[in-house]
């Protein structure tokens, strides 16, 4: 009975999946400890001097939980329909380049000035 639900490959999926839902959920919480520090919303700053990516993160940022949730569905389905074993391994690497292209753009998404030139 448990033995469908435990094959190595879902529990390396899970794994990832989950490690993206932190990157998401420490992005968009950090993104949005540093638009508050910096003044965004409390009128003494203008909303204008705000990276948009930044709040765009902050106003929508948990949505992109959805992401990880996708992913994990379409790499198992993936695996367990597939007679080739590597769609599921191509998913599987989508997902780690996922999980590193997430973090940098919540990186640079942290730097919450717009550059005024």
């Amino acid at each position: 009975m448990l033995g469908e639900n435990t094959r190595p490959f879902h529990r390396v999926v899970a794994v990832i999946a989950l490690l993206q839902a932190c990157v998401v959920v420490g992005g968009t919480l950090s993104v949005s400890v540093m638009l508050k520090a910096a003044g965004y919303g409390s009128g003494y700053v203008p909303d204008e001097r705000f990276r948009s990516d930044s709040i765009l993160i902050r106003k929508y940022g948990f949505v992109m939980l959805l992401v990880p949730v996708a992913w994990a569905l379409v790499t198992v389905h993936a695996e367990s329909t597939s007679d080739d074993r590597k769609q599921g391994l191509v998913w599987l690497i989508v997902g780690c380049v996922m999980l590193f292209v997430g973090a940098g753009f919540y990186l640079n998404a942290t730097n919450v000035w717009r550059m005024l030139y």
